[in-house]
């Protein structure tokens, strides 16, 4: 879909829709919080960590740490609908993606930034969710998401 990047907005998650709190960074599988329209389909997306990382809970200095030794893989999965997931492609990270200096408050927004023919399902909680990330956006001075 071009070199435009996506944002995806995942939640630990029990299933598709049941929010899960983990206590650490392996026990977790992320869902997409709403389903993705593609081609008159509905899908949702999961990650699923692969790499094992020492430490307990969620500091980022557990993934740091294991970035400092290699890289920290998740398989992205997706399921049509309410089918089963099936694995879909392999993300991997090899360096921590952006820290504190200047430059790195991208803006995040999945209402916008997704592939050509992706949209956030349902379309009436999209425009609410739009409205929340510009809304953000402008009360903090940030750039507006393109």
């Amino acid at each position: 879909d071009g070199p435009q990047p996506w944002d995806v907005l995942t939640v630990s998650s029990a299933a598709r829709v049941a929010l899960r709190p983990v206590a650490g960074w392996p026990a977790a599988q992320y869902s997409t919080l709403m389903p993705l329209g593609y081609r008159g389909g509905i899908f949702w997306l999961r990650a699923l960590m692969r790499t094992p990382v020492d430490g307990d809970g969620l500091s980022l200095n557990v993934i740091r740490d294991r970035l400092g030794l290699g890289t920290v893989e998740f398989t992205i999965q997706q399921a049509n609908g309410t089918g089963a997931f099936s694995d879909l492609a392999t993300l991997t990270f090899d360096r921590e993606l952006c820290g504190d200096e200047p430059g790195c408050d991208t803006p995040f927004d999945p209402t916008v930034r997704s592939g050509t023919e992706v949209t956030l399902l349902p379309r009436w909680l999209t425009s609410f969710r739009r409205s929340a990330y510009r809304n953000s956006r402008e009360g903090r001075g940030a750039e507006p998401a393109t």
